[in-house]
């Protein structure tokens, strides 16, 4: 057989229906929220799971989940924290066929997930703040052998989200909060082309930046609790990329792609109460409105006949439901601790090598060392244990199936070190 003929007139012609299965990076592997969203915009609030989102009134991350709970702080804050997240989640194969054979990977990678704000005062009942964060993010890559490699290699998505904000408080009760949210989103992703062309692989980049906006209100029910809500929009992203084919004899090319995805959006509610002197009590509810992504679209308006293709994702709306508390050891040391449970917006009917995510819950513990009125440093550490994450993917090219990968995602896991710097002027 003449390959490089066969893929001109064949895979070439059906580009979209391949670049599809792989553009999937939008239903990516997350190992710290359901979908892809991330979580860890506080190191204080990770030490309690993040209940009691934004109004708890202990650090700056008010600005991202409620920008009314900034009424709670007096001085100019500076803050700057980063969490290591350690992913493990091996796929084991339980019967695949076609051309889907090669050996069982651990696709998850390391990665750090940083935040920065700044809040300072203006006045008696203005706040104004500004949080950088990083609101999406994933990162899996397996070896170019892998079984799953015609489903996938690499996944990668970066985001960074800059939010500037305000808090009004309307009287001794009622503050509001409103932000608007620059965000870029960046995703990178590989995999395997075609089983009739040796290491015939495809690589697609793009970016996109746009606008959303946050809000929130909080309510000082007496003198020992808050009560909050936040809400953080939708963003709608146009990826403009390109895609690029290697090994695949005439083929071989790089061109345009596009693909159009909303990020969720995303409802807080959080309760906080200082039980006496020494303990917090804090509560929290995320809901995130995953069901937007049914579906994922892709064009490639030039280098090719101009087409379109979908492919079903079929997401749900998730929530999570958060506890912890505060104890206050002394005027230097304050310890936490918190539980979460996390839903999957991912149903076993669409999950891929690239979306390694499954019901989970969360172990936290953190602690604060205050050394001075100014400064002071804050510790967690996070440990998840997720559900086993089945995948059944019969994986087509050129509209005819090559084969179907049956397997299992099992122990999957995460720690997470976190430290943050938070300093008063």
């Amino acid at each position: 057989m003449d390959i490089p003929k066969y893929l001109s007139l064949t895979l070439y012609r059906h580009l979209s229906l391949i670049s599809l299965s792989s553009l999937c990076l939008l239903s990516t592997q997350e190992s710290i929220a359901g979908g892809f969203q991330l979580s860890d915009h506080s190191i204080t609030g990770l030490g309690r799971s993040h209940a009691g989102y934004g109004v708890v009134g202990d650090d700056a991350s008010a600005a991202h989940f409620n920008p009314a709970g900034m009424s709670l702080l007096k001085q100019k804050q500076f803050q700057i924290g980063a969490a290591y997240i350690m992913a493990e989640g091996k796929y084991t194969d339980l019967g695949s066929t076609g051309a889907n054979t090669g050996p069982d990977y651990d696709g998850a990678h390391n990665s750090v997930t940083p935040n920065i704000y700044y809040v300072t005062p203006i006045g008696e009942s203005l706040h104004f703040g500004l949080g950088i964060t990083s609101p999406f993010g994933t990162n899996t890559q397996y070896p170019d052998d892998f079984i799953g490699r015609f489903s996938g290699l690499t996944t990668q998505i970066k985001t960074v989200n800059i939010n500037p904000s305000i808090a009004y408080k309307m009287n001794d009760v009622v503050s509001l909060g409103f932000g608007l949210n620059y965000q870029t989103f960046e995703p990178t992703l590989s995999g395997a082309v075609s089983p009739l062309a040796a290491n015939s692989t495809l690589l697609i980049e793009g970016e996109s930046k746009n606008y959303g906006y946050n809000l929130g209100a909080m309510f000082v029910l007496d003198d020992s609790s808050q009560l909050g809500i936040g809400y953080r929009s939708k963003i709608h992203h146009y990826i403009k990329g390109t895609a690029t084919f290697s090994n695949m004899g005439a083929a071989n090319g790089t061109f345009a792609a596009t693909a159009d995805f909303t990020s969720p959006e995303t409802a807080y509610a959080a309760y906080t109460r200082a039980l006496n002197d020494r303990w917090r009590l804090s509560l929290g509810y995320r809901w995130t409105r995953w069901s937007r992504f049914q579906e994922l679209n892709v064009l490639f308006p030039t280098g090719i006949a101009s087409q379109s293709s979908s492919i079903d994702a079929q997401w749900s709306n998730v929530k999570t439901i958060n506890i912890g508390t505060d104890y206050q050891l002394n005027n230097r040391w304050t310890v936490r601790a918190g539980l979460a449970l996390d839903e999957t917006p991912v149903p076993d009917s669409t999950r891929t090598v690239r979306t390694v995510d499954a019901d989970r819950t969360w172990y936290t513990f953190g602690s604060t060392y205050q050394f001075n009125d100014r400064l002071q440093l804050d510790f967690a550490y996070r440990y998840i244990s997720f559900e086993n994450a089945p995948v059944n993917q019969t994986i087509t090219r050129s509209g005819s199936s090559i084969g179907t990968l049956v397997g299992e995602y099992n122990n999957i896991n995460v720690h997470t070190l976190a430290a943050q710097l938070n300093y008063k002027f």
